[in-house]
């Protein structure tokens, strides 16, 4: 039995994602493997400037992706976000 129905379980073009963590390391490169796959993504960093290159860098690409000041740890700024 195909449960899937020809639907590929792994597409997520068109997609929106968060990526928390995305200004440095697997958060950063997550963020490009998802824009690269078709994603439009939001880069969530508490440090601004270095999230918002990752948000510039995915855009020199030609994809979409926009940055967002936020601290995980403080309902407030997640909320803000």
């Amino acid at each position: 039995m195909n449960i899937l129905k020809g639907q590929n379980l792994f597409d997520v073009s068109g997609k929106v994602v968060l990526i928390t963590g995305a200004a440095t390391g697997l958060g950063e490169g997550y963020a490009h493997i998802f824009a690269e796959s078709g994603c439009k993504v939001a880069c969530a960093d508490i440090q601004f400037e270095k999230v918002c290159q990752t948000a510039e860098d995915i855009w020199a690409q030609g994809l979409e992706a926009k940055a967002f000041e936020v601290d995980v740890t403080s309902q407030k700024s997640i909320r803000e976000m």
